[in-house]
């Protein structure tokens, strides 16, 4: 395993959010049209947490 690999090397450039009170089912459509694998939830424009494919495949 590669241990010298940075961060920022490996991220997702933009990032991704959805309103704290929208269905996971858009949450899973933007996951699934975007390829990424997480979404950072806000709520009073501030983030309140994040939502990843593997939260969506435990809660269903």
């Amino acid at each position: 395993m590669k241990m010298d690999v940075r961060v920022g090397q490996c991220m997702t450039v933009g990032v991704f959010t959805l309103p704290a009170d929208k269905k996971v089912a858009d949450a899973a459509r933007l996951l699934r049209k975007t390829s990424i694998g997480s979404i950072i939830v806000m709520q009073k424009g501030k983030a309140k947490g994040i939502i990843t494919k593997a939260d969506i495949l435990r809660a269903i």
